[in-house]
């Protein structure tokens, strides 16, 4: 990492060495402590840091849509070149996602136990050497275990990338770093489509240069700063978090705002810092975390549901798409037309209506599409094509708002588990996706049934979670708990014994 300049050098001497005051010592009626959100505010706001930690996350999230939809255009060549085995083309899919849902809970417990930034450090490295190798592979069985290892790698990338990013901003800019991530991934389904036109058939080519692209979020992570809010809870070394402040202040230009803030607010920092170690000292990484606290575990059940449905129904209606008429190229070029769109109004209706009720919305038109697609399957084909095409574009913008309620909702303790978690579960319904197709061989609407009736009943438990727009970013599970009362999500709190925990 570059060595600072001089002047960040001496503010962080010079806040080391202010006298740290006691809560006996500080005067009468003296506001309260300070959020995190409320320094970075000081530090200039979502500024320049901010900008260059979400361009790092946004190449992740290109790069990652690519290597995905890859999958598309990899399967004809490599079939050419394997005597046409077809059967190896279904299996390219489930390994990938199989090695996905591996490798989730490794990256969520390296974020938790070493930093979102070694851990993007760490996957995209690996994104790159088994990629090549899938590139360079010899035979079905060395090109199938490349692809569960880059499943592997690429399945930390979404969560840690987003997670990294949305830990430096305040609460009102959070939607808007998702919905831009979420883009990320559009255009890199667009870059794949468009590199794979010019290379036609030549499969490794596309494949190695694909590999290729993370290398720029691997050199620009050097540079970048870890989060000061994992740190404010994980580091053991308490000047940590506060020299991550001063110098996400003196990328924006406002080291010597942070400086002033930190030294006039050393007791409440202070505070501030213990009450997160001792609220994530005792988190061990792992999905345990979530299960300790009784209303922590019962809305991980109800953001878990969520995920599997968003996925199962995703990757449903994009197997029901590919069926459309036109190549691969043009129907991939046609579902991100209508992801655009269908993004920027999730947009505007996190910031206008909440993310609770924004969720609800998109989950209820899901539900209905398929129910109309179940109905209709004997009807006009243009019907069936534009409700097949609201649904995918309604899916992709619920994944958006997904990761964005998600990461609001649990604190900065166990985030990054949650977050992998709710991945993980997001892999086992596009597991089950194909199974469930298999049941049009029985009765062409039941797949539709099935995936409108798990859209309606995942809209109808949204309202079991409180709203988290317009709120501080949770530090710790007592918030969640001040949180849970204070919007009356009396289902999640239970019994009174948990109750009593407040």
């Amino acid at each position: 990492m570059a060595p600072p300049p001089a002047e960040f050098e001496l503010a962080v001497r010079a806040h080391e060495q202010a006298p740290m005051l006691s809560r006996d010592e500080a005067a009468d009626g003296e506001a309260p402590p300070p959020s995190l959100d409320a320094l970075y505010a000081v530090g200039g706001g979502f500024g320049r840091c901010q900008a260059a930690v979400l361009c790092v996350s946004l190449w992740a999230w290109v790069v990652h849509g690519a290597q995905v939809m890859s999958m598309v255009f990899v399967g004809p060549g490599l079939a050419a070149e394997l005597d046409g085995r077809e059967p190896l083309l279904q299996l390219t899919g489930s390994f990938f996602f199989a090695g996905w849902f591996v490798g989730l809970g490794l990256w969520g417990w390296l974020a938790a136990r070493r930093g979102w930034l070694a851990a993007l450090c760490c996957l995209e490295a690996a994104v790159v050497v088994f990629g090549c190798c899938s590139a360079a592979a010899t035979g079905a069985g060395t090109f199938l275990l490349a692809r569960f290892l880059c499943g592997f790698a690429e399945g930390g990338v979404p969560t840690v990338s987003f997670g990294w990013a949305s830990e430096f901003a305040a609460p009102k800019h959070k939607a808007s770093i998702g919905t831009v991530l979420q883009y990320g991934f559009v255009a890199g389904s667009l870059m794949v489509t468009g590199m794979s036109y010019a290379v036609g058939d030549r499969w490794r080519l596309l494949s190695g240069a694909i590999s290729v692209m993370p290398l720029p979020v691997v050199l620009a992570a050097l540079y970048m700063p870890e989060s000061p809010r994992w740190l404010l809870g994980r580091s053991a070394d308490e000047t940590m978090w506060r020299q991550a402040l001063l110098r996400v202040a003196e990328m924006n230009g406002r080291l010597a705002a942070m400086t002033d803030a930190l030294n006039s607010e050393r007791m409440q920092a202070k505070d501030l810092q213990k009450g997160c170690k001792g609220a994530s000292s005792s988190t061990s990484g792992s999905i345990a975390d979530l299960l300790q606290d009784g209303p922590l575990a019962r809305m991980s059940l109800v953001v878990c549901f969520q995920w599997f449905t968003i996925a199962a129904t995703f990757f449903g209606l994009s197997l029901v798409s590919s069926s459309l008429p036109g190549g691969a190229h043009l129907n991939m070029l046609v579902m991100a037309i209508c992801q655009c769109p269908a993004l920027a109004t999730t947009l505007c209706s996190l910031q206008w209506f909440g993310r609770r009720s924004t969720i609800l919305a998109l989950l209820f038109l899901i539900g209905f599409s398929c129910t109309v697609l179940a109905l209709c399957l004997e009807g006009s084909p243009t019907l069936r094509v534009v409700f097949a095409l609201i649904g995918s574009a309604s899916t992709s913008s619920a994944f958006s708002a997904e990761y964005i309620f998600t990461g609001e909702l649990y604190p900065t303790s166990v985030r990054s588990m949650g977050l992998s978690v709710g991945s993980q579960v997001a892999r086992i319904g596009a597991f089950f996706s194909p199974v469930i197709l298999l049941l049009r061989y029985h009765n062409p609407a039941l797949p539709f049934a099935v995936w409108g009736a798990l859209a309606l009943v995942a809209a109808y438990v949204s309202l079991l979670l409180p709203e988290t727009g317009d709120t501080d970013s949770l530090e710790m599970v007592h918030d969640l708990h001040l949180l849970l009362h204070r919007c009356g999500c009396t289902t999640l709190l239970g019994s009174k014994a948990d109750r009593s925990q407040e």
